[in-house]
């Protein structure tokens, strides 16, 4: 287990350290983490790393799997002129969701370029 050194030739346990902070209140823990979140987001690989992580977990999922299935039998339906008025109201709307999300999609790719650069 990692050790961390308090003081020059202290050092204690990680186990010790989490079980130490396990007694402060909650308002200084809150403090704590803020500050170990801060300096990983001062680390530039550790930040970038974790927001390229983000943004591909947004742009996979950021269209459910099961509206992308949805307007696929629409779609198949309408090819095969068998789509009921109430299913060409749901696929133009889901055509719209798809398309905004689409958007969004494309901006964080955008994102995700820039940070490759």
């Amino acid at each position: 287990m990692p050790a961390v050194e308090i003081r020059k030739g202290v050092q204690v346990g990680l186990d010790d350290l989490v079980s130490s902070l396990s007694s402060l209140e909650t308002g200084d823990l809150k403090l704590v983490s803020d500050r170990i979140h801060q300096l990983l987001s001062s680390r530039s690989d550790y930040a970038e790393t974790e927001r390229e992580k983000e943004l591909l977990q947004l742009i996979k999922e950021i269209i459910p799997a099961s509206t992308v299935r949805r307007y696929r039998q629409l779609n198949r339906k309408q090819q095969a002129d068998t789509l009921s008025e109430r299913e060409r109201e749901e696929m133009l709307m889901l055509t719209d969701f798809m398309e905004s999300k689409s958007a969004e999609r494309l901006y964080l790719m955008g994102e995700l370029a820039q940070m490759k650069r």
